[in-house]
Formats: structure tokens, sequence, C-alpha cells
């Protein structure tokens, strides 16, 4: 009779084991949902680069099904370096796969007309398949590389730098499965880096390294200010 008992407590004791734990509850209300569990280690803003980007405006491009801790801590960083972070996406509400469900400051359309972003980060996410295709992201991404700014891609965002031949010569962190496209629209594709900046373009391979890749972003951006 003492057998259920055992399995049961064996069972409530499985999760933890394998260092997994349950989903976040749905954030709502434009909240972003900090995962635990199995993540990356937390990147930490250094001292001397918190506020060096005061004035400076950073714009992340994000479309729905995006992972929670690439965003959360993406705009933690952005935020802590000083710098005002605004949301766009192809829609106002967007959901990510944790549960967040943020409002976007900007429809993608509207930021053809949105001066002064001084970064543009396009973000790993489902939504992000089609916007990389849209002449609307081309066109942003234009804008602020003319401006002098920085543009950083994590994961699938990499191929919105194909449009007008933009990835042509860049040494960029590509996941394997963007690769082949990458290389024949004239990208150098580094694999064994998962970060990389080449110019004023950053890229990494996937949303887990997205963190680092803010980090150097905010790194440059400083550094010519």
């Amino acid at each position: 009779m003492k057998i259920f008992p055992v399995l049961l407590f064996a069972a409530l004791l499985l999760p933890l084991a394998c260092g997994e734990e349950a989903a976040p509850e749905p954030a709502g209300n434009g909240a972003v949902t900090e995962l635990i569990g199995k993540l990356p280690p937390r990147v930490e803003l250094p001292e001397n680069l918190r506020g060096a980007l005061a004035g400076k405006r950073v714009v992340i491009l994000v479309g729905d099904g995006f992972y929670d801790p690439e965003l959360y801590d993406v705009r933690r960083l952005f935020i802590e370096a000083g710098a005002r972070v605004l949301l766009a996406s192809d829609a106002k509400r967007i959901a990510g796969i944790g549960g967040s469900e943020p409002l976007s400051d900007f429809r993608l359309d509207d930021l053809e007309h949105l001066d002064g972003i001084d970064l543009l980060y396009l973000m790993q996410s489902k939504g992000m398949e089609g916007m990389v295709h849209f002449p609307a992201t081309g066109k942003v991404i234009g804008r602020v590389l003319a401006a002098g700014g920085y543009v950083g891609a994590s994961g699938i965002g990499v191929l919105a730098l194909l449009q007008e031949d933009r990835a042509r010569g860049v040494k960029m962190a590509v996941y394997k499965g963007q690769r082949k496209r990458m290389s024949e629209g004239g990208a150098v594709t580094v694999e064994d880096s998962d970060v990389l900046l080449d110019g004023r373009i950053g890229t990494c391979v996937f949303w887990p390294q997205g963190p680092r890749l803010a980090l150097t972003l905010i790194e440059a951006l400083a550094a010519q200010s």
C-alpha cells in the first residue's frame, strides 16, 4: 500500500532532476516574462556601460512567436545602457512562446518615417520569417546604416540583410539552416563563431546568443559616442 505514495513523490521530483521548470503564466498587459530553468548564463551589463547610450534610440523589430528570454534580456541590456527602447512589429500585439504579450510601439510600416534610429535589432521569431522579405524591413535597415547606425540580427533575422545585397562580403554568425542562402547572397559565414560584428552589422546564430549580441552592439555604439 506504500508503493503509490513513493511513485507519486518520484514523479514530482522528475522535472527537478531534469533541470526543467513549468512554463510561467501568460504575462499579459504588455509585460515580458522572464523565463527560468534551462537558459544560457545571464549576461550582465558592465558598470562602465550603464547609461552609455543615453539619448540613443534603439528599435527591436520582433514578430509573433518570439523567445521570451531573448526579448526580456536584450531589452533589459539596452535599457540599462540608457537607451530609449521601442518595439516594432507587423502587428500591434504579439505573443512569445512563453506567454509574454508585449504591445508594439510602432508598426513596421511606420518605421520608414521614424528618424534617429541608432540601432535596429532584428529578433528571431516566427513572425520574422515573413518580415525578412518585406520591402519595409529592407528600407529601415538601409536608413539606419546610411545614418551611421548599427543593425543586429539574431537567427532568421539575418535573411533580411539579403535585401539590397547588404550581406555581400560581411562576416556573419549564421544558423546552419540559413548558411547556404546567406553564402549564396555573398555573406561570409563563419561556422566557429556564434556572435560576430563586422562593421556596423552584428549577427548571432540563434536566440540564446541574443543578449551577447546586444552587449557587443552596446559596446560598439558607446565607443563611437
